[in-house]
This record gives C-alpha cells, structure tokens and sequence, in this order.
C-alpha cells in the first residue's frame, strides 16, 4: 500500500522505530523450573534491563508503520527497510513496489538527513536539543530515543510491585513535598519481556507503549509489534518488524548525513511531507 501522504509525525517517528524495538530486546538472565519466576529487587531489573541487547551490534529488518486517529481510522501506513548501527546509526529506506526509493531518512550522531530522490532535494539538520512539549508523540520519541539502549523507567528511583509472573517496575521523581511516578514498565520476570509501558504527568497517564508478538532468532529475542497510543492526541501509531538479522555489518557510507552535488539541500526545518 502506498500512502497517499506522510504525515508530519512520521518526520520523527521513522526515526525511532528502532528505538523502540532495541530498547524492548529481552536479555536471558532469569531462568526457573517453576511456574512463577521468583520475586527480584528493583535495583536488579533495572541493572537487567539497563544491559538489554547490549550483545546486539546491528538490525537489519521491514519495517510497517501505520497511524490510526482517535477513533481508530488508519490515517498513514507506509513499509520500509531499516538499518541500525550502536550506538546512535539508523536509516530508513520506503522503496515503491517497482524499485524505486522514494524517500529516506537517515540518522548519524546527532544529525539528521531526510532524502527525496524523486527530488534530488535533501533536508539536513541537527536533532533539537530543547526539550519537546511534555506529552506530545515528539517528546515521547525523542525520549525513547535519548534513553536507548537503556529500557529502564524515567526516574529518580525505583520501586518494584509482583504481580504472578509479571512484575512492575516503577519510576519515580521527586516533585515539591513528595514522590510521583513518571512511568512504570510491566514485565515478565521469567524471560525479562517487556509487556507494556506507561508514562504519566502530573499522575495521569499520557502514553501507553505495548510490546507484542516477540520474534526469536538465533539466541536474540525482540517484539514483532510495537503500538504507542498518545492519549493526549489521540493518536496511535503501531510499528511491525520483520524478518530482522542481527550483527551483519554495513557497507562504509550507509548512515553518511552529508549531501552535495547534485542534491539541493535544505535546512530539516523547511521539510514538509511529501505526496507519492
């Protein structure tokens, strides 16, 4: 399917699809013969969580993204191909089905280069230092993205709740006269799955992450499907993984931001989504 746009959040979204997944790979450190995993401290899931997919050097895999509104209507959907090299290396290539790449956007450090081949126009520019309004997709993944690969909850400290199998891991802050939690992870303990994760303002929550359908290859393990819901904006956007590979190396050059001849380049601020 070939949308008929994309829409401005994909501008930033494209960019932390890998975020999202690497963030989720689930690290074999628990192992039990029993049913329910034994009870673990909070310092150790965070210590667990904090070295996910630290073996992990590279991704390669398809990528589906498709944006639905508040009343659940798909509004985008657009399938591409992603690279991602540690710490901070990521493209994302959308070819049309007859071969042709119309769009990529690649990321390097700290810059970013969005490229429209049909064009021959590259937009390029610095990722924002400042921090983006609270709640909104953007400042979501932006955050996500800052925080890879460490999955741990956004907080000054860290309290832990079992629930049967699962356990919830909680993040709090300190804020005047006492503590709020900022945002809480829900996870299997047996194999350190995340299942979901819950970020609050001012104690209501504003985001709601889901980790599903988890793909295993080789001795790596990491969800299929990823669906944010923005509950300020009512926008939800679910990301699907496929046929991923792990630590191949890329050809010199493939997460290169620079343009010249024969590329137009424009500052990232002029870019506006395209119509295919």
């Amino acid at each position: 399917m070939i949308p008929r746009s994309l829409s401005t959040g994909f501008r930033i979204g494209i960019l932390s699809i890998v975020a999202l997944f690497f963030s989720s790979c689930a690290p074999h450190l628990i192992t039990t013969p029993t049913e329910i995993p034994p009870l673990i401290s909070a310092s150790d899931a965070v210590r667990s969580l904090a070295i996910m997919g630290e073996e992990i050097k590279t991704i390669r895999g398809a990528v589906t993204i498709k944006t639905y509104n508040g009343d659940g209507v798909a509004t985008d959907s657009i399938t591409g191909y992603i690279a991602y090299e540690r710490p901070d290396k990521m493209r994302f290539t959308y070819i049309a089905p007859f071969g042709i790449t119309l769009f990529e956007a690649v990321m390097n450090g700290n810059t970013i280069a969005l490229f429209l081949p049909q064009e021959m126009t590259a937009y390029v520019g610095a990722i924002p230092s400042e921090e983006p309004a609270p709640g909104s997709t953007s400042a979501m993944l932006f955050s996500r993205l800052r925080d890879l690969p460490f999955s741990k909850p956004n907080g000054d400290k860290f309290l832990i709740e079992h629930i049967g199998a699962d356990s919830v891991l909680f993040g709090i802050v300190a804020k005047d006269d006492r503590w709020e939690i900022t945002e809480k992870l829900i996870f299997s303990r047996a194999d350190m799955r995340p299942k979901e994760r819950v970020i609050l303002e001012d104690g209501v929550v504003v985001f709601r992450i889901t980790y599903s359908e988890y793909l295993s290859v080789d001795r790596y393990t990491m969800p299929g499907m990823i669906t944010a819901h923005d509950l300020k904006n009512g926008i939800t956007m679910e990301y699907s993984l496929a046929s991923p590979t792990f630590n191949e190396e890329f050809p010199e050059g493939a997460f290169d931001v620079k343009a010249g001849d024969p590329w137009k380049v424009k500052d990232l601020k002029e870019f506006s989504p395209p119509s295919f």
